[in-house]
């Protein structure tokens, strides 16, 4: 299997999506739990 992983770092979500380079902790929060249900 190949990832297309450009840079770090780099967060795999379980729902598949990528997030890729620096994102600021609010934004990475909302993104965390919006892939938690």
């Amino acid at each position: 299997m190949t990832m297309p992983v450009k840079g770090t770092p780099t967060i795999l979500l379980s729902n598949g999506e990528l997030i890729g380079g620096y994102v600021p902790a609010a934004r990475l929060i909302e993104r965390l739990n919006r892939d938690n249900g």
